[in-house]
């Protein structure tokens, strides 16, 4: 049997799922500056940041995270932020059937489509949030508005703040004291409380973050690493297009060609009549049912875990989901019908019969 959760919603549960605290954020404010420090927390040392420019219906964003995974964190061209935190398991967290179901993080929908923290609010009302399970999340604007947002006793629970700080995660008692004493916000006092807060041992800090999200510009720390900080600028990135960096070697890479993946890759253009030659119903064996429409022009998936999923095309045969840094490739049979697909989803490829 197919996991109740399905083969694709529970790919999107955040990192760190067995451990009691990881990751630390916090926001602080004074006047017209908001500054938000994040420390993540994770034993994966593979970690990525991805820039996606601004589309029709989509703002420019970057986000933080690990390879092949979800994003952990990021920010918009609109001054919006979202991290999260591995602070609060929750046994009772279960889908909703009046919401729906996005396939990927509901984070990267946030991002793509709000400005405030009270319109990235409203998107919990409408889609279940699978990293509920084990995890938090803080949402900040430029106005310094914040808000953390999580799940308990069978509902979403948020507590909004405008106070001068707000913090959550690992070091949220260090992190509390010192923000109540804090006298100059600027980029050396909240580094400096960051790294207070970073954590060694088993799930050792990767990498921080400082978001100055007036100015669209964050800095990336590496404070395990003997590495320089690296400073980026939302606007300049998102001006080369869409893109990543490793980032155990993003100065290196700053300076050569650009790179691109499934959650980065361009979209080609493909005749639209070869869509309709993939519209159907696949089955992954033993029960996973999803099918391909075509809507406008553009080719969709949908399925019990993944409401109205665009699929994107690398080729006339492969299209990409970049929620999921995933792919779907149909395949021709010897009279050129497809018969089959396969799901290429962290890392394998599931075969998927069409049956209708």
């Amino acid at each position: 049997m197919m996991k109740p959760l399905g083969l694709l919603i529970a790919i999107s549960v955040l990192c760190l799922t067995d451990t009691v605290s990881a990751c630390t954020i916090f926001r602080v404010t004074r006047g017209a500056t908001t500054l938000v420090g994040n420390n993540e927390d994770d034993n994966t040392t593979a970690t990525r940041i991805w820039f996606l420019a601004p589309e029709k219906g989509k703002y420019g964003r970057v986000f933080f995270g690990f390879t092949g995974g979800p994003p952990q964190g990021g920010m918009n061209d609109q001054g919006l932020f979202f991290d999260w935190v591995a602070d609060n398991p929750s046994d009772d967290w279960k889908r909703d059937p009046t919401k729906l179901n996005y396939a990927g993080s509901v984070s990267e929908k946030i991002l793509e489509e709000t400005a405030t923290v009270e319109e990235a609010l409203e998107v919990y009302e409408k889609w279940n949030e699978t990293a509920f399970l084990k995890s938090r999340t803080m949402l900040v604007d430029k106005t310094g508005a914040s808000a953390i947002v999580g799940w308990k006793d069978g509902k979403v629970t948020v507590v909004r703040s405008h106070e001068r700080f707000q913090a959550m995660g690992f070091g949220y008692g260090t992190a509390s004291e010192r923000l109540a004493k804090i006298g100059d916000v600027s980029f050396d006092s909240v580094r400096s409380i960051l790294k207070s807060c970073v954590q060694s041992g088993q799930y050792p800090t990767q990498y921080s973050n400082i978001y100055d999200l007036r100015h669209g510009e964050v800095w990336v720390y590496f404070y395990h690493r003997e590495k320089p900080p690296v400073r980026l600028n939302l606007q300049a990135e998102l001006v080369k297009g869409h893109h990543y960096y490793d980032l155990p070697l993003l100065a290196e890479q700053m300076k050569q060609s650009l790179m691109t993946d499934f959650k980065t890759q361009k979209e080609v253009e493909v005749d639209p009549a070869v869509y309709t030659s993939y519209v159907g119903q696949y089955r992954i064996e033993p029960d996973y049912l999803f099918t391909i429409t075509v809507e406008e022009g553009k080719l969709y998936f949908e399925a019990h875990d993944a409401y109205h999923t665009r699929l994107f095309a690398a080729s006339n045969t492969q299209f990409f989901i970049r929620s999921l840094d995933s792919c779907l490739l149909f395949k021709l049979n010897q009279n050129g019908r497809v018969d089959e697909a396969s799901l290429h989803v962290r890392g394998k490829d599931v075969p998927a019969r069409r049956v209708k």
